[in-house]
């Protein structure tokens, strides 16, 4: 099991009954669905921190990737829907796949 710490937080009035009503419909405690919220919530924040890093070259596809907890295909089809055009070239493609064979191709 996770270790768990407690903690105390002031929620807007708004906010806090939102909470209440889908931890009724969901037939948990307020804790459990504001821990549901949070998870959720984390996730996203990660998917769109890597995304802003990877569209702003702070770091690679693979590593934006790990950052937000996806596969390399899953970052690839989140910037997609974001909008995001790669900046890579076909000509960028071809020289990539000149180095490849130079680097496979036996001697």
């Amino acid at each position: 099991m996770t270790e768990t710490e407690s903690i105390g937080v002031r929620l807007p009035k708004d906010v806090l009954k939102y909470v209440e009503e889908q931890a009724r419909r969901e037939n948990v405690d307020r804790s459990a669905m504001i821990r549901r919220f949070m998870e959720k919530g984390i996730a996203e924040f990660r998917k769109e921190r890597a995304a802003a890093l990877y569209v702003e070259g702070k770091t690679s596809i693979s590593g934006a990737a790990e950052m937000a907890g996806l596969t390399i295909p899953e970052m690839v089809q989140l910037l997609v829907s974001k909008g995001y055009r790669s900046s890579y070239s076909l000509e960028d493609f071809r020289r990539g796949v000149k180095l490849l064979q130079k680097m496979v191709k036996p001697e």
